[in-house]
Parts: structure tokens; sequence; C-alpha cells
């Protein structure tokens, strides 16, 4: 991901419970679930420095619909704009559009500044 496609590896959180996100203090119904891997940006949200840009969920084998709402339900949270499923031989994105392949960052970004 950092190599091929440009994401800065000191953007990226590896398996961190939802409580521990700084946008989500406070939120007594959190589940006690772990993120598999979240990549952060500057700027994209009014009120926070840094927010969630990408959320992985990363898969032993092939995703499947289970999973991707395992990660559906995590973005609830987390409000990421992007979500990828990630299997042993490839990342996908499954959210905002269903990708078989994960968009570099650059372009992630291009099209959240579009949004906002």
């Amino acid at each position: 991901m950092t190599t091929q496609l440009g994401f800065p590896k000191e953007l990226l959180l590896i398996e961190k419970k939802l409580s521990e996100f700084p946008h989500l203090k406070g939120i007594s119904a959190l589940p006690e679930r772990r993120a598999d891997l979240v990549c952060f940006a500057k700027g994209i949200h009014p009120e926070h420095s840094l927010f969630p840009l990408l959320l992985i969920e990363c898969k032993r084998g092939r995703a499947d619909k289970n999973a991707k709402a395992q990660v559906m339900g995590y973005n609830h949270f987390l409000q990421a704009p992007f979500v990828a499923i990630a299997g042993e031989k490839q990342i996908c994105l499954v959210h905002p559009e269903e990708l078989s392949f994960l968009p570099p960052y650059s372009q992630l970004m291009e099209r959240v500044s579009l949004c906002n």
C-alpha cells in the first residue's frame, strides 16, 4: 500500500479498538471491536484534523458478503468515506462503490475533496 499506492505510512493504524479513535471519544455504545487497518487523512473533516479516509477489513481467503456486512458495521461508527476488504491476494473497494482493486491514496483524496 505504501510503495505501490502511495498511502503515507505515518497515517496508517493497525488493529485499533474503536474506542481508541479520537473522533469516537465519549460515545458509550461502541462495540468492543478492532478495526484491522485504517488510513487517516488530514483536512477532510471540519472538526477533526485527522479523520479516517479508508477502513480495511483483512480476511483469510476470499471475502464474502459477511465480511462486507462486518466492515460496514464498523464503518457505521468510524464514518470513513471509503471501505475495502483485503483477502490473501487482492484488496477490493466495497464502499461507496465496488471495485476489484484499491485506488491510490491520491485518487481517494481527490474524490473526498470533490465531495467537501
